[in-house]
């Protein structure tokens, strides 16, 4: 998932973001179905992916 926001200096926002099971699957093009492999999922939330805020990890 993905949302952008905008906020003034000190201004503070809770900001939801779902995901379900086809947020961590790939495309099998032999499969031709979305695959989700079992395994640790890390959700990472920052500005840019050099500037991360944020990690948490799922397990699925």
């Amino acid at each position: 998932g993905f949302a952008r926001v905008e906020l003034a200096p000190g201004e503070r926002r809770t900001v939801t973001v779902p995901l379900d099971g086809r947020s961590f699957a790939y495309f099998d093009v032999a499969g031709k179905r979305w695959q989700a492999d079992a395994g640790r999922y890390a959700v990472e939330i920052g500005r840019t992916a050099a500037r991360l805020m944020l990690e948490e990890s799922l397990f699925s």
